[in-house]
């Protein structure tokens, strides 16, 4: 995961060049089987529709969604995982 503590940003895609790439290593091995740690956090999730327009006739060439998550301070926390 690479974070941006300045923007909160969190994201698991190409690094940014003031981001800060967080690894963390956990000895499972005292804990109950399947016990496997992760991160949790409040998110709010925002959905964005957008429309492109031709910048020459005004006709539409092209329309979607996409969503972005901004997640509160977050804690590393552990869970079960069940198979």
């Amino acid at each position: 995961m690479d974070s941006c503590y300045l923007t909160n940003l969190y994201t698991y895609n190409a690094k940014v060049s003031y981001s800060a790439s967080l690894i963390l290593t956990v000895d499972t091995a005292e804990l109950p089987e399947y016990t496997v740690y992760g991160e949790v956090a409040d998110v709010m999730k925002y959905t964005f529709a957008h429309a492109d327009y031709s910048a020459d006739d005004g006709t539409k060439t092209d329309e979607g969604t996409f969503r972005v998550y901004v997640s509160g301070e977050s804690r590393i926390d552990t869970f079960a995982a069940y198979d």
